[in-house]
């Protein structure tokens, strides 16, 4: 099958680990032996997040007053280059010498009467289309629409929990093991978190008919067997739970 995988920023910088060089090389080396399983049995195409790593450029370069501070989608593009680099060089240790890996830096265009400009969750500073604009693109919506584009059988959306829950962080919280986009219109969830990923996995299976899952990145394999994740198919009748 074809995977489109995003990558969550667990997988490069976990919750109060020093943002170094060293330290995400060492996450990105885990999340390669996990990828690696996958590349075994199937061809993938990698995604990620930045914010962690743009927030740290946008101080340094803030930092360094001799020249204008350089805005949000230069060191944007500049992030990219980076992770894919630590992508690219990790998976290449752990997968046989005879395949391919690339990386690609991508661009995202955007509608400038989009009505997110005038109403925007994140900052933004407008722009002409083809030329840069500051604003924040949620990854997991962008790796949907890729998974798309490039007609894709399976789109994972790897993060720091197991699954979805309802009720997340309370005594009563249920992990949902397996749905379908409709089945799970039903319910709500935080818009800040895991909003964005559940709207994404149920776009993605409504356009394709193919399957979404989210859930942990040493689960990767795992999640595209459907055995560990949330998996949303187009053809689970109701929600099923993990007891």
């Amino acid at each position: 099958m074809l995977v489109v995988i995003a990558l969550g920023g667990n997988a490069l910088l976990q919750r109060g680990q020093p943002m170094t060089e060293q330290q995400q090389r060492a996450n990105v080396k885990k999340a390669a032996k996990a990828l690696a399983e996958v590349v075994a049995k199937h061809t993938i195409v990698i995604t990620h997040g930045n914010g962690p790593q743009v927030g740290l450029l946008a101080l340094q370069s803030v930092a360094y007053t001799e020249v204008e501070p350089y805005p949000l989608d230069a060191l944007g593009a500049q992030t990219e280059g980076m992770i894919g680099y630590l992508i690219e060089q990790e998976l290449g240790n752990v997968l046989p010498y005879e395949q391919h890996i690339a990386t690609v830096l991508t661009m995202i265009e955007v509608d400038p009467n989009d009505p997110a400009f005038h109403k925007p969750s994140k900052l933004y500073r407008p722009g002409r289309i083809l030329e840069g604009v500051e604003a924040v693109i949620d990854k997991d919506r962008a790796g949907a629409l890729l998974a798309q584009e490039l007609g894709a059988d399976a789109y994972l959306m790897l993060t720091d929990v197991q699954a979805v829950y309802t009720n997340w962080g309370k005594p009563d919280a249920r992990a949902i093991r397996r749905t379908s986009p409709e089945a799970i219109d039903t319910l709500n969830f935080a818009a800040g978190s895991m909003g964005p990923k559940v709207e994404a996995a149920c776009d993605f299976v409504r356009k394709t008919g193919g399957i979404a899952a989210i859930g942990s990145l040493d689960e990767t394999l795992s999640m595209l067997q459907g055995t560990a994740g949330t998996t949303f198919a187009a053809d689970v009748e109701e929600i099923v739970w993990y007891e």
